[in-house]
This record gives structure tokens, C-alpha cells and sequence, in this order.
């Protein structure tokens, strides 16, 4: 009997062990797209019909915005941007969970508590994207993405 609870009392432990690190899918994905503030006022002098056409062509910063239903397990953020599902040809990358903040690329990083902010650059002809985030668990493992689609 007292080997019966032994075991029994490891796997629950053990099992409470392996919960802790599988990380759950984000909450919520946001994507922010914002123009300079010289290009916001070069905007003004565009005739209204003309803006349209211009849009399309115009910089934006990309900034996702990542909530996240919990913190435990996570060893990465991989992001992806691109014109179609499943596409990266716009950007893919990889963030450490609370690793650097700001990359050679340009790119950053910052936290708090369960919400991750991630700038991702400058980018021309965003009409229509995907924007998709998964986190990587410290077992190595994908949860399910979680998409924008515009």
C-alpha cells in the first residue's frame, strides 16, 4: 500500500511538472500600423481622392501586440507577416521570452505581465497581410498560431 501511494504521488508530480511546461496558445494578437508623424502631415496636402493610391505605397511600423493567457513554459515567440496563411515573405522571426530587447535588426522586445509588445520594422504595401503568432514551449514544442487577417 505505502509503494501504491509512492507511485501514485510521483506521477502526480510528475505529471504537475509536465503541465507546467507546455505553454498555452496567446489570447489575443493585435497589429498596430502607424505612419510617421512627417508622413501624417505630407497625408493633409493629398487631394481626398487621391489618398487612397497613396496609402498603398506608404511606410508603416508594425507592432504586434501579444496577450498571453499565461507566462510558464514559454522559451519563444515566433512571428510571421506575410501576403497569404502560412506565408512569411514579408518577415519571420524568433524572439527569446524575456531575452534581449532590442536586436541588430532593428527589431524589440518588451513585457508586462502576460502582455508582450513586438516591433517588427518599417514596411511599404501593407493592404493586405497575415499577421500570425505562435510561442515555442522549453520542450521544443509549437501551441497553435493565432492570426490576423486583413
Amino acid at each position: 500500500m505505502k509503494k501504491l501511494l509512492s507511485c501514485l504521488l510521483l506521477s502526480v508530480i510528475l505529471g504537475f511538472g509536465y503541465a507546467q511546461q507546455s505553454a498555452l496558445p496567446p489570447l489575443d494578437l493585435k497589429v498596430h500600423l502607424s505612419v510617421s508623424p512627417n508622413v501624417s502631415r505630407m497625408l493633409k496636402e493629398i487631394p481626398p481622392d487621391s489618398v487612397r493610391s497613396v496609402m498603398g505605397n506608404l511606410p508603416f511600423e508594425c507592432n504586434y501586440v501579444v496577450t498571453l493567457s499565461d507566462t510558464v513554459g514559454i522559451d519563444s515567440i515566433k512571428v510571421m507577416l506575410g501576403s497569404a496563411v502560412g506565408s512569411n515573405n514579408i518577415v519571420a522571426k524568433s524572439f527569446a521570452f524575456d531575452g534581449a530587447t532590442t536586436h541588430p535588426d532593428g527589431t524589440t522586445y518588451s513585457r508586462d505581465g502576460n502582455t508582450v509588445r513586438l516591433y517588427l520594422g518599417t514596411f511599404s504595401g501593407l493592404n493586405s497581410y497575415v499577421a500570425e503568432v505562435r510561442l515555442v514551449d522549453t520542450s521544443g514544442n509549437l501551441t497553435g498560431p493565432i492570426r490576423v487577417i486583413r
